[in-house]
């Protein structure tokens, strides 16, 4: 079963449950955060990908320090911080949803997802060493499904609540959650790490280095990039509350898309782990499977003529994505030294969010002249690329001797 191994460790338990309540959260803010801007800006296309760019130029700017800061402080430490310093911020949003300016959602957003940029970095790097090398492989499955299942609830609890109660209540919850999750990271006890030669180079540039000496480490990171190529956030909240709007903004609708989205990226990686034996040849190959659906789900969307034809083409979008998302994650633990994990998985994330910053800008452009059904069917065109790339080197990739 999923994730059984790795619960029996004590410290692992207490991170999973860290991570799964502020999830829940976590897409209070989300939803209510696209309903507001959505609202303020009549559905543009550009101001919804504005949106998603608060979330993620943090990550694609300062991110690959963040990976120095968790691979050079206490990471259980960073957690806890992160977690305590955006409780503050989401709190802030409570009077800044009540002007009518926008710019101060944009700023706390911006702000909120900065700080954001430590937790997971060091959260991926502190799980190899909470739990044993065999189960790490069900650590991060279970990790990856937590995020898909909490979205999943997360998102009809939220469509839900936001119709019913408005915006201001899911900031409230949301701050309440990563205070719980402070709380329970604080409470985790360490085991004693191993003795790894130190790393003192001079920023992320060890980090750099690494990848640069390892070349088929380092094409694992170009995985998270096809999915920023291939991101459905836009479309999903595009569609939602312009295509197919239930309930007051769309609330309704964004959270069952929301919610199959999530579903279908708990799907994706539970099943094909029946078939995962846990060696990175294998996990290759099942990267190239999770490229399919991405692509099969943006062609369905893109034809999508009703809320549940959009529901059926994003479960299978979300299978792919989680699928790849977990199965490059477990492959770069796996293979690089813990002392570099910290700036390894932030270069991993930075190159991500570059890429879907730089996408999200352009696919928002163009559905603002074009309209949603062709941009979205161009971008799953488009993803095709980067799936036949990474199909052909699986070959030449694994003649090479290294690692």
């Amino acid at each position: 079963m999923i994730g059984l191994a790795a619960l029996r460790s004590p410290a692992f338990r207490r991170l999973w449950l860290a991570q799964a309540i502020s999830l829940i959260g976590d897409w209070f803010t989300l939803i209510a955060l696209a309903v507001v801007v959505a609202q303020r800006s009549h559905g543009s296309g550009l101001a919804i990908s504005g949106l998603l760019l608060t979330q993620l130029v943090p990550t694609a700017l300062v991110g690959p320090w963040s990976g120095v800061l968790a691979d050079r402080i206490d990471r259980r430490r960073l957690l806890v911080a992160s977690d305590l310093i955006r409780a503050g911020i989401v709190s802030l949003l409570i009077p800044a949803v009540a002007t009518p300016a926008v710019w101060p959602i944009f700023a706390l957003s911006l702000a909120h997802f900065t700080v954001a940029t430590v937790f997971e970095p060091a959260r991926s790097a502190l799980v190899p060493r909470l739990v044993a090398a065999s189960a790490l492989v069900s650590a991060t499955t279970l990790s990856s499904v937590t995020w898909s299942t909490m979205t999943a609830v997360g998102g009809l609890l939220s469509g839900a609540s936001l119709a019913l109660t408005g915006v201001r209540p899911a900031f409230a919850i949301d701050a309440a959650t990563f205070v719980a999750s402070a709380l329970l990271i604080r409470s985790i006890r360490l085991p004693p790490s191993k003795p790894e030669a130190a790393s003192h180079g001079p920023g992320f540039q060890d980090g750099l280095r690494y990848l640069a000496a390892h070349p088929r480490t380092a094409s694992v990171l170009l995985v998270k990039s096809f999915l920023g190529l291939g991101l459905a956030d836009t479309f999903l909240v595009l569609y939602a509350t312009r295509v197919f709007a239930v309930g007051e903004g769309g609330a309704v609708s964004l959270g069952i898309l929301w919610a199959c989205f999530g579903l279908g990226a708990v799907l994706g990686p539970s099943l094909l782990n029946l078939v995962n034996d846990g060696s990175v040849r294998r996990m290759r190959r099942l990267i190239a499977v999770g490229g399919v659906c991405v692509s099969l789900g943006l062609f369905g969307l893109g034809l999508a003529p009703t809320l549940g034809w959009a529901a059926a083409a994003l479960l299978v979008r979300g299978m792919g994505g989680s699928t790849d998302w977990t199965y490059s994650t477990v492959i770069l633990q796996k293979v690089v030294p813990s002392r570099l994990q910290g700036r390894v998985f932030a270069l991993d994330l930075a190159l991500l969010t570059l890429v879907a910053s730089v996408a999200s800008l352009t696919w928002g452009y163009w559905v603002d002249r074009l309209g949603i059904r062709p941009v979205v069917t161009g971008v799953a065109a488009l993803t095709l690329l980067p799936l036949v790339a990474w199909t052909l080197s699986l070959a030449p990739l694994e003649r090479r001797s290294e690692e």
